[in-house]
Order: structure tokens, then C-alpha cells, then sequence
């Protein structure tokens, strides 16, 4: 029985020990004669390759130097190993103390020799985590076995270590991780191997803050140190405002919005701060923006922005005066401008002129010669305004509402008729001159045929407008031409109000319609005589009496 060496082409060379003739793989041979041993595989005098057996090699055999007897030998895998006390990582190779032990069979509990009975080597026995110990079999063993044992990280204790922040750190963003420098135990720790910064959230505001970091790796534990976040300086940016975000003039002092730029061009920053403005009412380069940091913010940023000119078409003209006719001449109406509720000066602001503004505007006037006001920047270059604004505008007829006008004889009496219809003629005077009918104003009438209130309406016409009512009086035909039929007696009603019906009949025997006069009763409560006044309306005119009896209830 031999521990023999097997090297075989295309396979890493093995070790083969069998107390035994006989192994689970090959067939040791006995010797053919002295220095020459064979290794048989099945019926084979050679190798086959299971997983490739189009693969054959021929194997060669080589005896060791040292032919050991295998047959006492143990296999260091039944040993019980025992790894004494707790480590922690140091930094150093942790070597622990060792006890190998054997239990034979009879029970008895032997306790093998290092460096006679196995040798020890060591596998990641230098930081926190899984170490191994590697005990192979030497002398009456034979074999390898690994025991594993813990390096625990050590765990971070404050009065140990000292933290250094490297650099001022400024409240910009909402949180930042410090370069720090650590040391624990006069051993520098490193970052992100060593210790992870925590996020310093600075939300509360510039000051001084607790941050931690958190052991990791080789440590444990959370250690504290303090941080002072400054206040933003931010006098070494910038503040732009876009040309269309540029005010526009309003007439009073205007403002704008823009974005802050760091040096490298990143923006979107939001900033406590307050402005203040210089020059900022009329249009031009010239107006001026102080921009000072607040709370978390210093320094200050001063930029200059534009003030556009205001167009004049945005403005609002109105008419302080009605354009009226004046025979010709030019009507050049007083007018009101403005631009929200600012109000422009003219000879400042602007210029005004007037366009078609002789005569009358009329349902014939075309667009083209529409009266019109216009309107010029007075300093298109430099001024607050640009631009140019047409107001069209109507030239009106001389009003005749003011003028005297009555009829021509106010003291002739209409009578109703039922058909004639009463048109009374009028005079119209203006400014002393008068005024002549179908050439200067036409006449009217309403309700001319009927009896009551008649009204002639005059209306201007050609050069004159506007409208005169003169009302006058048709006559109706008098009620007291008419009979009304006698009422009955009519009994005592125990005080209530009494009204018999009333029939009126012309003089002709026709029946009057009720709704041309009313009736107006008087002591018509209690026993006695009560009247009744019949007044004429519409077509009939003045009134008339009668009387009728209230007589007693008979018990």
C-alpha cells in the first residue's frame, strides 16, 4: 500500500492513498517486478476520460521517494478542534489558540500535538467577519479539516475618536456629506471603507449642527461630531432676468423676476432675499435692481434690466365732450388717455391730431373718411411710449334738445271725435334762430286721434339732431252728455261698503263701455242717501253725479 503520483495528460496531478488494494476510482497492481508499479481502470491499462471518452491518455506511474506504510494512519477529520476566547479586529492577523482532540473508540479523549500530530495555517484572519483555520494531518494523521471562527467589528465608542471637518460647508443645498477627517485610537479611519457619512440636513437653517457617521466593515456603532453650516454667500453669482420676462412701462414703479446662476451656470436655486429698485418707473436701460441675501443668505447682487416702452394701441381714449357740427370747421373733441390708470400727458407723452373731422358722420360715411383721432408717441426713440393709435369718432348734428319749441297756437281746444286726427304745428328756435320744418327737423304725433294726452315729437334732421316732445290735450266728449240708468234701492248691509253697478248710455241710447270712465262712491255704508261720481276717461271727459238709497233691512 503506496501513496503514489498519478500524472496524467490534459489533469492536474493527484494523490492517491488507499490501505487498500482496492480504491473507489483505481486499481493499484501489484509489482511486476522490483521498481516498476501499474495502475489498471477497468480492463484498461490506461486512462479514460468519463465525461470525454473520445479523450485517452496513457497514464504514468511514479513512486515516491519515501514509500510510507499507510495502514496506522488517522484521518484528522474525525478531531474535535476547539478555538479559545472572543476576537476583535485589531488590524493585526488574529492568531487564537487552538485544542485538537481525538475520542477513540473506547471513549478515551486524546488531545493531539501541534507540529507532530498537524500543522495550522489561516485563511482571512484579518478583518471583522469569517476566519479559518486550516489544521492538516501530519505524522499518525493524515487529511485537512477548517474551523471557522468570528472577528467581531469593533464597536465605535465617542471619547476614542476625533472627527475633523475638512472645509466650510454653506447652506445651499438641503443637505450635504462632509469631507471629514477620522481618527480612532491614533489610527486614521478611512471613508466609505472604514465609516459612512450621514446626509447633514441643514433645513433648520445656518448654524451649528450634530452630524454622525455610522461604523461599517471593520467597525460598528455611530459616532457624533459637530458642523458649522454658513450662511450662502451670494455675491459671486448672478441674478438673470429674460429679455421677454423685461417690464413693460406702466407709469409706476414695475419689478421682475429672474433665476440665480452660480459660477459654473447652474441655476434654479431657490434664495431667501430682498430687492430693492432704483430707476424703475420710466422705460430704458437704466433702472437698476440691489438684490441682498436673508436668513440663510449674505452678500448682495446688484443687475441692471430694461424698462420697455408702452405701445399706444394698449392705451384708452376716451371722449371728454360729444364731437358736435360746427359749419365746417374742424370739430377737434377734448379726449382722455390712458394706460391702466395711468394718464398721459399730451406734449409729453404723446402728440394728437385729427383726421375727416368737418362734417356730420352719417350712416353713408365709409370708413375711409370716418372721423378720427390720432394718436403719436411724442419720442418714438427715448420717450415711454411708441407707437401709433387711430380713434375712430362721430361728429353729431347740433342737438336741438335745448332749443325752445312749442306749438304754434297753444290755445286751441281738440275735441274728441272718435276720427279726426288732432296735428297740432310747431316752432323750434335754436340760438335765437329759427328753424325750418323738412329741412331742419321733421314733426310727430302720438296718440293724435284719441281723447287725452297727444304728444307732437320733433326730430333734428340734416345738420341737427336729437328729439323735443310737446304734449297737448284732446278733449273727450263730456260724461255729462250722457243719462245713467237709475239705481234701485238697496238694502242695509249691516255697514259694509255698498256698489251697485252703474250703467252709462249716450245720447243716443248706446250703452258707454266701462272702461272710459270710473266710479267713485260716498256715504254708501250706512241707511239713508249715498252718491255715486261717475268720471270720464279715455274718450270721455269731466264727470257726473248721482244718488241712489240705502234703505233699512226689515227685521
Amino acid at each position: 500500500k503506496y501513496a503514489v503520483e498519478i500524472e496524467n495528460i490534459g489533469k492536474e496531478a493527484e494523490i492517491m492513498c488507499s490501505n487498500s488494494y482496492l480504491s473507489n476510482v483505481y486499481q493499484f497492481i501489484d509489482q511486476k517486478q522490483k521498481g516498476q508499479s501499474f495502475i489498471g481502470y477497468g480492463d484498461e491499462n490506461y486512462w479514460i476520460d468519463n465525461a470525454n471518452e473520445s479523450y485517452r491518455g496513457t497514464p504514468r506511474l511514479k513512486l515516491f521517494t519515501t514509500q510510507r506504510d499507510m495502514h496506522d494512519q488517522t484521518s484528522i477529520d474525525t478531531c474535535e478542534v476547539e478555538v479559545k476566547g472572543n476576537y476583535t479586529y485589531t488590524g493585526e492577523a488574529i492568531i487564537p489558540q487552538v485544542t485538537v482532540k481525538r475520542t477513540t473508540d473506547s471513549g478515551q479523549v486524546i488531545v493531539l500535538t501541534p507540529q507532530v500530530d498537524y500543522e495550522l495555517s489561516y485563511l482571512d484572519n484579518v478583518n471583522a467577519g469569517n476566519a479559518k483555520i486550516l489544521i492538516k494531518g501530519i505524522g499518525a494523521y493524515h487529511g485537512e479539516l477548517t474551523k471557522v471562527f468570528q472577528i467581531a467589528p469593533v464597536t465605535l465608542n465617542q471619547k476614542d475618536a476625533k472627527i475633523t471637518v475638512i472645509g466650510e460647508y454653506e447652506i445651499f443645498l438641503a443637505q450635504i456629506k462632509p469631507s471629514l477627517s477620522v481618527m480612532y485610537q491614533n489610527k486614521k479611519l478611512c471613508r466609505d471603507v472604514d465609516y459612512l457619512v450621514d446626509e447633514c440636513l441643514i433645513e433648520k437653517g445656518w448654524g451649528k449642527r450634530k452630524a454622525t457617521i455610522q461604523g461599517t466593515g471593520n467597525y460598528k456603532g455611530t459616532l457624533t461630531y459637530e458642523i458649522m453650516i454658513h450662511q450662502c454667500d451670494i455675491s459671486d453669482m448672478t441674478y438673470q432676468i429674460e429679455e421677454e420676462d423685461m417690464p413693460v412701462f406702466t407709469g409706476y414703479p414695475v419689478t421682475v423676476s429672474g433665476e440665480f446662476y452660480d459660477r459654473e451656470g447652474n441655476w434654479g436655486f431657490s434664495i431667501k432675499h430682498r430687492k430693492s429698485y432704483v430707476n424703475n418707473v420710466h422705460a430704458g436701460k437704466h433702472a437698476q435692481l440691489h438684490i441682498r441675501g436673508v436668513n440663510d443668505y449674505k452678500g448682495m447682487i446688484d443687475t441692471e434690466f430694461t424698462i420697455r416702452q408702452a405701445d399706444l394701441l394698449n392705451t384708452n381714449v376716451e371722449l371728454l365732450e360729444t364731437p358736435t357740427y360746427t359749419d365746417g370747421k374742424e370739430v377737434c373733441p377734448a379726449i382722455r388717455v390712458k394706460l391702466g390708470s395711468y394718464l398721459l400727458t399730451e406734449g409729453v407723452d404723446y402728440r394728437v391730431y385729427y383726421e375727416n373731422n368737418t362734417e356730420i358722420t352719417t350712416e353713408e360715411t365709409s370708413t375711409e373718411n370716418q372721423p378720427t383721432i390720432v394718436l403719436l408717441a411724442k419720442n418714438p426713440n427715448s420717450g415711454d411710449f411708441t407707437g401709433v393709435k387711430k380713434v375712430p369718432f362721430v361728429i353729431h348734428g347740433k342737438s336741438i334738445a335745448k332749443a325752445k319749441a312749442g306749438l304754434k297756437n297753444p290755445k286751441e281746444v281738440y275735441q274728441y271725435d272718435g276720427v279726426t286726427p288732432h296735428c297740432p304745428e310747431v316752432y323750434v328756435k335754436l340760438n335765437g334762430v329759427l328753424l325750418n320744418q323738412d329741412q331742419d327737423y321733421s314733426v310727430s304725433y302720438r296718440n293724435q286721434t284719441d281723447a287725452g294726452i297727444a304728444t307732437a315729437v320733433i326730430t333734428g334732421i340734416g345738420i341737427y339732431e336729437g328729439k323735443i316732445e310737446i304734449p297737448y290735450t284732446i278733449k273727450g266728449t263730456d260724461i255729462r252728455t250722457c243719462t245713467v240708468e237709475p239705481i234701485k234701492n238697496v238694502p242695509y248691509d249691516y255697514g259694509h261698503e255698498i256698489k251697485p253697478d252703474i250703467i252709462v248710455k249716450t245720447s243716443d241710447g248706446s250703452i258707454v263701455d266701462p272702461l272710459n270712465y270710473d266710479v267713485v262712491y260716498e256715504h254708501n255704508q250706512n241707511v239713508g242717501r249715498a252718491t255715486a261720481y261717475v268720471i270720464g276717461k279715455g274718450s270721455y271727459s269731466g264727470s257726473k253725479k248721482v244718488t241712489f238709497i240705502i234703505s233699512k233691512r226689515p227685521i
